[in-house]
Formats: C-alpha cells, structure tokens, sequence
C-alpha cells in the first residue's frame, strides 16, 4: 500500500481550524471562593460585565456607629463574578471608578438608596449585576446597576455548586423584590 503525504495546504488548514476552535472556545473565569465564612459573616456575590478596559467599586458598611473604612475591589475581567466575605450589615456602593487613559471617571452613589445591598450571615447574597459600557465621553460612562436574580440564578448555581450546596442564595438588593424571592423559593 502506497503511503499517502499530507499536502501543505491541508496541514495549514488542519493548523488553522486547531487554533480558531482554541481561540473562539468560551472561557468563564470564575471568581475563587473566598475562605470559609466566620460566625457573622456572609458571602457578597455581584455579577459584573465590563466593556471597559478596567474598573474599580468601592462600598462602605453603613450601619454601624463606629467608624467604617472604604473598601475598593479592582474589576479586570470582562465576565466574571466578584465574590467576597463581608460582615453582616448593610452596605453602600459608594462609587464606581472607570479610569481610561487621561480620563478618569467616577461615578458618586454614595447618596442612592438604589446602590445599596445587604449581607445576611450563613448566606450568599446576590448583590445585583454590574455593566459598565465602553462608548465614553469625558465625563460619562454608561453604568447600570440591575437586578437580574432570576435570569443569572442558574449560572449562579453552576458556577458555585459547593458553595450553594452549603449556603442559600438570597436577594441582597435594597429593594425587595417578591418575585425572586418566590422564584428562589421555588427553586430549592
């Protein structure tokens, strides 16, 4: 039997098709689950989805007499889900920093009630999903802050299955929202 030479054109091609399936292949970049939670802490989750090359929030716990300091939290991947331990308590996002360049943006929350979440201990609590826009003037980005518990429960649940398995997932938002809190109940 004559042994058959693979043409140049067709290793080119068999190269080429190997590294597009790689390239276009979806890459989740799961945020790593914090450390397991203390006696009055709970798990922050807030879906983010970035346009921008990069962003910054930065929240405050507001329900305390003593004095709170700021924390900030670097956002660097596109699609990702920041998860966090927090004490218990309400919190405030405060603002939102989108740095481009020479333009510097911060978005100032620290007064809307809408930028609030709460942290209720032994839970995960959804804090909303994030989407900062890429289009920009010098003093505008496009930030929206929404609440999209029930259309981001099951990737929730896939991404963090040990987690959930552990810890109940609830709506951390400021407003309450009954019909997430029926859909979850539902769901378990």
């Amino acid at each position: 039997m004559d042994h058959v030479t693979p043409k140049p054109t067709a290793i080119f091609l068999t190269k080429i098709l190997i590294t597009l399936a790689i390239f276009f292949t979806p890459h989740t970049f799961a945020t790593p689950v914090p450390e397991k939670l203390a006696k009055s802490q709970g798990y922050f989750i807030l879906g983010t989805y970035l346009e921008a090359d990069s962003a910054a929030i930065v929240i405050k716990k507001i329900d305390t007499t003593a004095v709170s300091r700021s924390i900030e939290w670097q956002l660097t991947n596109k699609n990702q889900w920041l998860i966090k331990t927090l004490p218990q308590g309400n919190y405030q996002i405060q603002e939102i920093k989108v740095p481009y360049f020479n333009l510097p943006y911060r978005k100032d929350t620290e007064n809307d009630l809408l930028w609030r979440f709460k942290i209720e201990a032994g839970k995960v609590n959804y804090a909303g999903k994030l989407e900062i826009e890429k289009k920009r003037t010098t003093n505008y980005v496009e930030i929206k802050r929404l609440n999209r518990i029930v259309t981001d429960h099951d990737e929730i649940l896939k991404s963090f299955p040990e987690l959930l398995g552990q810890y109940p997932l609830v709506n951390g938002m400021a407003i309450r929202d009954d019909y997430a809190i029926d859909y979850i109940q539902r769901k378990k």
